[in-house]
Parts: structure tokens; C-alpha cells; sequence
């Protein structure tokens, strides 16, 4: 039997990270890998008035590439979370779903998180919760060199061979082209609940035995 997805933990992962989430009933999210730079670990990108807009979150330098993910601090004397939740308002404030879920997400604004780890999973059953997913994630017990149902290296920032994602109506359609695969926050909020039928019809691939 194929092994279930094996996926790293996000920054409110891009579209692709949330539709492999939907399409399945369980994953393995890494827990023990060392942090990997240019990745969606510690980034996400947003729509912004002149394009993408990547917000990444600060972290703690000593030994950051021989850490585990886990062990990953969170730089916290950069006001890093004010300045992230403006951006996200100046973002979508104007997006058909953002006032209705605003409450939920302020709280990841105002206090304080010391672990990316903690943070990052925390806000993905956020996610998950609003959008009603029904996928088991289950952080892993060891590190797999190999393995057969490996996303890992998929969630690089430089990765740019994607799924033709479906257009949907985005804050800034009328100064720039649709953008895909941005932040779930950008589907979220333009979308709403409707996200989830979005996520489910995304034309991706996965093994569908679960074990």
C-alpha cells in the first residue's frame, strides 16, 4: 500500500498545500527535517495592490540550519505580527469574506507564539476548522530520507510547476492578472465556504490508498 502524503508544515500554506489537505483522508506532516530556507515554512504571499506580496516571519539565527523544525524559535523582538496582520488588512479588507473572518484570525495577531511549529500548526486547524476539512494530520515520529509519498520538497517558493488552478475573483483583478496558488488566506477570503468545493476539484494528483 502506498503511504499517506508526507507534507512540511506552512505559513498559511499556498492553495496546492490546502488542496492536497482536502483530497485526503490523512497526512503526515513533517516534524523532524532541519528547516529549509526559501520554503513556505516561515513564508506566504499574499495578493497585494502591485502584485505578490511575500510576508515572511522572523526567526531566531543560532543554528537555524542544523535545528529541527520543531526545535524552530520565533524571532519575536521584530514587531513581526502587527505589521503582518496590516498587510493582510490592507490586503482584504475589500474581500467579499474577510470582515466575517477577521475575529478568527486576529488572535494569531495579538498573542504571542515562541515556537514556528506551534504557530504554524495551530493556525493550519484554524484553516482547516473554517473550511471544514476533514483530513487526519498526524505530525511525524521520525525523519524518512526517503519516502514514498514525499511533498516536502514540493513547498519551495522557487517551485514553479503547478497545477493549472481555476480562476476565481481575486481584491485587485482590475490592476493585475489572476495570481494562483497564493495563501489560503487570498481564497478564504474571496471565496468564503465555497473554498472547500474549490480545494476538492483542484486538479492534483495523490495516491488515494491511506495507510
Amino acid at each position: 500500500m502506498e503511504q499517506v502524503p508526507l507534507l512540511p508544515i506552512t505559513y498559511a500554506g499556498p492553495v496546492w498545500y490546502y488542496a492536497l489537505l482536502a483530497q485526503s483522508e490523512k497526512v503526515r506532516i513533517e516534524s523532524k527535517e532541519h528547516f529549509v530556507k526559501q520554503s513556505y515554512r516561515n513564508k506566504c504571499v499574499i495578493d497585494g495592490a502591485n502584485g505578490p506580496m511575500t510576508l515572511a516571519i522572523p526567526l531566531e539565527r543560532k543554528s537555524r540550519e542544523k535545528t529541527l523544525i520543531s526545535d524552530i524559535q520565533i524571532a519575536n523582538e521584530t514587531p513581526w505580527q502587527s505589521l503582518h496582520w496590516k498587510s493582510l488588512q490592507a490586503a482584504y479588507h475589500h474581500s467579499p469574506f474577510f470582515e466575517f473572518y477577521e475575529e478568527e484570525f486576529l488572535q494569531f495577531y495579538l498573542s504571542p507564539f515562541e515556537s514556528l511549529m506551534e504557530f504554524n500548526w495551530s493556525l493550519m486547524q484554524k484553516f482547516m476548522e473554517l473550511l471544514q476539512i476533514q483530513c487526519d494530520c498526524v505530525p511525524s515520529d521520525a525523519f524518512h530520507h526517503e519516502y514514498g509519498n514525499d511533498y516536502r520538497a514540493e513547498f519551495s517558493t522557487k517551485n514553479k510547476i503547478l497545477p493549472q488552478f481555476e480562476r476565481y475573483i481575486q481584491v485587485f483583478e482590475d490592476r493585475h492578472p489572476f495570481i494562483p496558488n497564493l495563501s489560503i488566506f487570498d481564497l478564504l477570503f474571496n471565496l468564503g465556504p465555497e473554498g472547500l468545493i474549490y480545494l476538492k476539484r483542484a486538479p492534483i494528483k495523490i495516491n488515494s490508498s491511506q495507510n
